[in-house]
């Protein structure tokens, strides 16, 4: 879509918003207060989150033009024990309404998809759906239901507000095996435990989990994660190694392998303090090596700067880059900066600027640029 057409003056009109959020943002009034959501029965936690988001593609990738990508969750919380029930249990339901015009698949034309809550597919439907069980006085746990093993392996916690998807889930994972991860989580089981300065936990998940209705009928994942933290004086160290296995029956594998493998390590340093916090580095690395993977390696390195302005500690600006090598292609590589304003516990915005090269090995470097809004109740 060539930028002197009708897309162009979106893309122009995109710019300037983007701007105008940028600039402007940090003078609103950060005193908006709660908003609370009343409580339907004693005991039960709801809370509603909106993200939403304005992407445009500049120049490069598949064609330029404009996209959004929105998220509603409405999330309730109960522990068991203030409904009456027995001790150490919570029970978790999030229904969600995910929009996308798809930027990546439409526009940028990359692997790693240029955001995290973008989906194929408009829908409604029960996004997680889980009881989780504590024992041996908190230190283990077992959680069973509908969740993502996005949420609790291979995870970057301090990646986490980049916008690029292979911050929150390497694609070596997510891009090569129909894993349980977002847009659709499936069916599992996982357990935990927690001593010390160590965590280990272990989860098996269905292999299909777009067919919630088999179960593991269309195959299986299983991962293992071992966790190390540590705080010596100021420093913060978190050292995480997983691995995983994947099965799917033959009817369902086509080309692909009927069983696949990979690892991955994640380090999280913070190197020095701030007023508001550290300032930490981040690093990522993913292999998955079966032949027929499209991702046999990723990686991914940033870092996350807290309070950049001491007028504005709640700020974050995190700068990262995310590698993804593809067979027999050029590794495609997004660079990214994002700048996280606070306006309030509930909300805020979030300019964001990626240079992504060869997307998908085969288009022309490109250029994006968007804004997300983040909305919380209460």
């Amino acid at each position: 879509m060539p930028l002197r057409n009708r897309g162009g003056h979106r893309v122009i009109a995109a710019i300037a918003l983007n701007a105008a959020v940028f600039f402007l943002a940090p003078c609103a009034s950060a005193k908006l207060g709660p908003i609370p959501i009343p409580k339907l029965l004693p005991g039960l936690d709801l809370k509603l989150l909106w993200n939403g988001e304005t992407l445009a593609n500049l120049s490069g990738g598949k064609q330029t033009g404009v996209a959004y990508d929105s998220v509603l969750d409405l999330i309730g919380q109960a522990d068991t024990d203030a409904l009456g029930g027995w001790q150490g249990g919570r029970l978790h339901i999030d229904l969600t309404r995910q929009d996308s015009t798809q930027p990546s698949l439409r526009y940028v034309g990359d692997t790693q998809t240029l955001s995290n809550i973008s989906v194929a597919n408009s829908r409604n439907e029960v996004y997680e759906f889980w009881y989780r069980q504590a024992f041996l006085h908190s230190h283990a746990n077992i959680r069973v239901g509908i969740f993502g093993a996005d949420d609790y392996f291979d995870t970057n916690q301090l990646a986490d507000r980049l916008l690029n998807s292979s911050y929150e889930n390497l694609p070596t994972m997510s891009g090569n095996v129909s894993s349980s991860v977002y847009p659709k989580p499936g069916y599992g089981i996982m357990g935990s435990y927690q001593k010390g300065h160590w965590r280990s936990q272990v989860a098996l998940f269905q292999g299909h989990p777009e067919n919630r209705s088999g179960v593991f009928n269309d195959g299986h994942m299983l991962l293992g994660e071992l966790q190390y933290r540590s705080r010596p004086q100021n420093a913060h160290t978190i050292v995480k190694l997983g691995l995983w296995q994947y099965h799917q029956p033959e009817r369902l594998a086509g080309s692909n392998p009927q069983r696949n493998w990979g690892g991955y390590v994640i380090l999280q340093q913070a190197l020095f303090e701030r007023p508001a916090g550290p300032v930490s580095l981040f690093v990522g690395y993913g292999i998955s090596p079966r032949a027929g993977n499209p991702i046999p390696r990723a990686s991914v390195l940033g870092l996350d700067i807290p309070g950049l302005f001491a007028s504005r500690p709640k700020d974050r600006l995190d700068l990262g880059m995310a590698r993804a090598s593809l067979r027999k292609k050029p590794a495609e590589t997004s660079f990214e900066a994002t700048y996280v304003v606070h306006l309030a516990s509930e909300l805020s915005v979030q300019p964001d600027v990626q240079y992504i090269t060869h997307p998908s090995g085969i288009y022309p470097n490109a250029w994006v640029v968007g804004t997300r809004i983040d909305v919380s109740l209460p």
